[in-house]
């Protein structure tokens, strides 16, 4: 398995959770948009498809908006 980058949207299939790679380490600490954060084996770790990172990422985007329409 090619290693996954801290930053790189992923898929922990044991948990059925999309998340980013916070941080390089012998462990992988993925952390959800809402904030929730665990410590996944490499194993049940893959990259991301489009479709999942996607979703992450508006996650991300409505999140970083909160408060700043309709002002």
């Amino acid at each position: 398995m090619t290693a996954i980058e801290a930053g790189a949207i992923v898929m922990d299939t044991a948990k059925c959770a999309v998340a980013v790679r916070a941080a390089n380490g012998d462990f992988l600490h993925l952390v959800r948009p809402s904030g929730i954060s665990w410590e996944a084996r490499a194993s049940d770790v893959r990259p991301a498809t489009d479709a999942e990172a996607l979703s992450v990422k508006v996650a991300i985007a409505n999140r970083n908006s909160q408060g700043k329409w309709g002002r």
